[in-house]
């Protein structure tokens, strides 16, 4: 059963859906994947280049190339609250907040993030 749907991301035939209970499930058109096990809070969920990415609190990061298999990343900034995920054709930017503060981290690849000590406190 999918309870209430937070995110829908397509990518050709793939679809993406996170619930509100934050668990991930794909569909490939023909099947539906069985409920992932919960994977954090998540804020926002996007397909960037060639893998998803999703976002949320407490640092969370994680990537995935086919939708069912995800891969948590290192975060950059510890507690920080990711809320969105922009990507401009060559570079990840996630904003969030850390503590009051805004935050920015990028990445070229969605595997390493780093964050610039300017973009804090924004």
């Amino acid at each position: 059963m999918i309870h209430y749907i937070q995110y829908f991301i397509t990518r050709e035939n793939l679809y993406l859906v996170l619930d509100i209970r934050n668990r991930i499930r794909y569909l490939d058109g023909a099947s539906i994947s069985p409920n992932s096990a919960a994977v954090g809070s998540i804020n926002s969920a996007k397909w960037v280049n060639t893998q998803f990415i999703a976002v949320g609190d407490s640092g969370n990061i994680l990537t995935s190339t086919d939708g069912s298999s995800w891969t948590s990343r290192t975060n950059p900034i510890a507690g920080a609250d990711y809320k969105d995920i922009i990507w401009n054709g060559t570079t990840t930017v996630v904003v969030g907040g850390n503590s009051g503060n805004g935050v920015v981290i990028t990445s070229t690849n969605c595997l390493l993030y780093t964050s610039d000590a300017a973009d804090e406190g924004l």
